[in-house]
């Protein structure tokens, strides 16, 4: 075979390789990653997740407070039963001071200890209503729909968390792919560059070219294969389970429409009305609002009401009444009603705390305010990010198609001579970085999607013709 004949034959070969590899833009992204069952799919991940992430576990674990609070709260209004089966005590006094016959005080000629012995049996009950409870059990209630809300906004956070980390893991999927692709292509052009070199129809500049194009796709290649490894990473930490790793994740459909059709204004609302933010905002100060009644109810008063029977047996000069277990006494009763008034003197200290909560009311409202504006600044941000997403995506798919017309004229050019092989080289580049900027592209639509849903509380409706 001359020499001329060679170079045609090594060129059909590159050509050969470069249609195979370089097919159309959408070709390039797209992977085999092995049998279906060893594939982790997003369903699966999110499933995971909810049955292992730590946070979200103790987010649930958090609502048993919720009937422990309650029993705790009804329980604390029940009377308060006292049974004493027995109370008994002896005792020796000495006795200094006598009585005349009209019962005065006068010093007792025969100073003698005295021996007394009791034994008491009784019991009690005792009903105490602080009608400042009535208010308590309404931080009580709201603490509880604190934790509902938690265990939501930690389920809503956690599927974007997930989302997110699937969707960054299946871009450097598709991603290393694409370099791994791209890498045989430049493996085949820089052999068929050493080849031309020996028979001298390149230089030395056109080899080295040749070589460095191949070490800047394997530095790539690496670096996309950590970027994967690191994803991965990220999703077994969310899922809590080591076994994700291994697996490769099977690619979901990637959400890219029309952001046009979707109603700015509903969404504001929704994030308004459903919104994490808003709600804790909300919440926050329903919570001031409760403490302000709270701190006013502690001028109401306490009522107490107590109903005690028992029977008792006292000896004196022996001791005949201890340890008495069923003392000689007849049974006794006695009903009590105490109503009690709160201190007055406290009443500054508590004025002080009124105003505190006052401020804390005010401030709650502000801040309330303030996540409202800022919800509906974020929400109308990402739309219209998601606008700007989408004209990327449609000029940089444009980009690719172009491209890829492109490097056929190319190919074309170099089969009849006219180009050299760096012009080839340089239109298998600018495919290259066209279907990088493409894929980039439909995955930061994506990004900003799970964004948006995140600010609203929920996934979005697509649009009808998205």
């Amino acid at each position: 075979m001359n020499g001329k004949a060679f170079r045609i034959a090594c060129r059909l070969v590159s050509l050969g390789v470069l249609g195979i590899c370089v097919g159309p833009p959408r070709s390039l992204g797209a992977q085999d990653p092995g049998p279906e069952a060893a594939r982790l799919t997003l369903e699966e991940a999110m499933s995971r997740a909810y049955s292992q992430n730590p946070r979200y576990e103790s987010a649930l674990t958090n609502l048993e407070l919720n009937r422990i609070e309650a029993r705790e709260y009804w329980l604390s209004l029940l009377p308060q039963p006292q049974l004493h089966f027995l109370r008994t005590n002896m005792q020796w006094n000495r006795a200094t001071i006598g009585t005349d016959n009209f019962g005065n005080p006068i010093p007792n000629p025969d100073v003698r200890m005295v021996q007394t012995a009791r034994s008491d049996q009784f019991g009690s009950l005792t009903l105490q209503v602080d009608f400042a409870d009535l208010y308590r059990r309404r931080i009580v209630g709201l603490e509880a729909d604190l934790r509902e809300v938690a265990v939501d906004r930690a389920a809503q956070t956690l599927a974007s968390d997930v989302r997110a980390a699937f969707i960054d893991a299946q871009e450097m999927l598709a991603t290393r792919g694409l370099e791994e692709r791209l890498i045989e292509i430049q493996r085949v052009n820089r052999d068929i560059t050493e080849r031309l070199f020996r028979l001298a129809d390149v230089g030395r500049p056109e080899l080295l070219s040749a070589e460095l194009d191949y070490v800047e796709q394997e530095s790539r290649l690496s670096a996309t294969r950590s970027a994967l490894e690191t994803a991965m990473l990220r999703l077994e930490s969310l899922t809590a389970d080591a076994e994700v790793r291994s697996r490769e994740v099977a690619p979901t459909p990637l959400r890219v429409f029309d952001p046009d059709g979707l109603a700015a204004d509903a969404l504001v609302t929704a994030a308004l009305e459903s919104g994490p933010v808003v709600r804790d905002a909300a919440l926050g100060v329903e919570v001031a609002e409760r403490n302000v009644s709270l701190r006013q109810a502690a001028w109401l008063p306490t009522l107490t009401l107590s109903a005690t029977t028992g029977r008792r047996q006292l000896s004196r000069d022996s001791s005949g009444g201890f340890l008495q277990l069923t003392p000689a006494g007849e049974w006794d009763r006695a009903f009590g009603l105490t109503l009690a008034l709160p201190d007055l003197g406290a009443y500054f200290s508590r004025r002080a705390g009124v105003r505190r909560q006052e401020v804390e009311l005010r401030n709650a409202a502000a801040a309330l305010r303030e996540a409202r504006l800022q919800v509906e600044a974020n929400v109308r941000g990402l739309i219209l990010e998601l606008r700007t997403q989408y004209r990327i995506v449609d000029v940089e798919d444009r980009r690719a198609e172009l491209a890829e017309d492109q490097l056929e004229l190319q190919q074309e050019r170099y089969r009849l001579g006219q180009i050299d092989y760096l012009e080839l080289q340089s239109s298998v580049r600018s495919l290259s970085d066209a279907e990088r900027r493409s894929l980039e592209a439909r995955y930061a639509f994506e990004r900003a999607l799970i964004e948006l849903e995140r600010v609203t509380g929920g996934p979005l409706e697509m649009p009808a013709d998205g």
